[in-house]
């Protein structure tokens, strides 16, 4: 494979330019950023196209999901018109030999268009829109995947079988580069949006905690999956001294049957598990969005005995059913429902009495009314 120039000063040149192609590829590994990446990739072209005395030189990346190939890059010399936008989007059907070639890991060099006018009909009317006369272009590989590749266009200086292979090894190293750097780039946006994740989460549980600060103990439920985690449970729960802290996650039907067996006196809730049954509150809760129940436990360590368990709902999905559960002592309220309880049945009962003192009083004076009526004393 060669065309014949043999001009000394050339090929001086191609030396040249050769080693500031190895001294740029260096700095492709140092690149820490997209814009690092795009500015050293174009600073390589620059140097392939003096180097190979080429009109342009251009590098083509492939969108697999999409199964486009677009000009990603161009460097055109002084006068050469580029095409960069007329390149934007194209498809295996517009260059099927070359993608064929390609994908065999074959380089394709073309010293004259018009050869191949019947070969590669397709290609040669994209090629030749453009005033190319004759082409190299190199395929670029990722892990034995074709992740694009770079052509020259009209070049002018000899192509020997080692500047094929230099050509190669830049596409080779290149398409790694490239690979690496959006691989660190997705783990880097993974990691940030993780971090971000983990904020948010850590945010709303210090809210959550916030709004239920009068609760013992509070839990996220999923009811759909079964599955609970402790959003809040206070040292002195009840539930402190069953559940699984160093668990993320924990079985719901499981902890709530195990709390009303352990804790619940059943005759103040004969209920309670059929109304925190998870399909159960799935259907309540499909038609309002809390339900709640009071209850009478053991004491817990600092002695409160009377409680209220609320669930609201929080998200439906296809695929889950998340609600909000806590517990919250209900033992000041409860006290303070009985004071007036007791005031009022005292207050009904004082009122009796005196209903029935001055019911006593008008009969005895409407006994009494005819003696008084006789004796003119009315």
């Amino acid at each position: 494979m060669n065309a014949t120039i043999n001009d000394p000063l050339a090929a001086s040149n191609v030396r040249q330019y050769t080693s500031e192609m190895f001294e740029q590829l260096a700095q492709i590994d140092r690149a820490h950023s997209k814009e690092e990446m795009d500015q050293v990739i174009y600073l390589l072209l620059r140097l392939i196209g003096k180097g190979m005395r080429a009109d342009r030189v251009l590098f083509d990346s492939i969108d697999r999901e999409r199964e486009t190939y677009s000009n990603t890059f161009e460097w055109c010399e002084d006068g050469v018109e580029p095409q960069i936008d007329n390149l934007a989007e194209l498809v295996r059907a517009d260059m099927p030999c070359w993608l064929e070639r390609f994908e065999r890991g074959e380089t394709i060099f073309i010293p004259n268009l018009e050869a191949v006018r019947t070969q590669m009909p397709s290609e040669y009317e994209i090629l030749k829109a453009q005033s190319i006369r004759s082409v190299i272009a190199v395929p670029v590989f990722y892990r034995s995947n074709l992740s694009g590749f770079f052509g020259l266009d009209n070049p002018k200086a000899e192509i020997t079988d080692a500047q094929v292979h230099l050509l190669n090894f830049i596409g080779g190293h290149l398409g790694s580069a490239r690979e690496n750097l959006r691989m660190l780039t997705l783990l880097e946006e993974k990691q940030k949006s993780l971090e971000q994740n983990l904020q948010a989460v850590q945010l709303e549980q210090r809210m959550l905690k916030v709004v239920c600060r009068d609760s013992t103990s509070v839990y996220r439920v999923d009811l759909m999956s079964n599955t609970a985690e402790i959003v809040k449970l206070e040292e002195h729960a009840n539930a402190a001294g069953t559940l699984p802290r160093e668990q993320a996650f924990f079985v719901y039907s499981d902890e709530i049957r195990r709390y009303y067996d352990s804790f619940i006196v059943k005759g103040t809730a004969p209920d309670f598990l059929q109304l925190l049954d998870a399909k159960n509150l799935m259907r309540e809760l499909e038609k309002k969005d809390s339900v709640s129940r009071r209850y009478q436990s053991v004491p817990n360590a600092i002695g409160q005995i009377f409680f209220e368990v609320r669930v609201n709902k929080l998200q439906r999905t296809e695929t889950s059913f998340q609600v909000l559960m806590d517990f919250r002592s209900v033992d000041e309220i409860v006290k303070e429902e009985r004071e007036h309880q007791h005031a009022l049945e005292t207050a009904l009962t004082e009122s009796r009495m005196s209903y029935e003192v001055i019911s006593a009083i008008s009969k005895i004076y409407l006994y009494d009314l005819p003696y008084r009526s006789a004796h003119g004393i009315l």
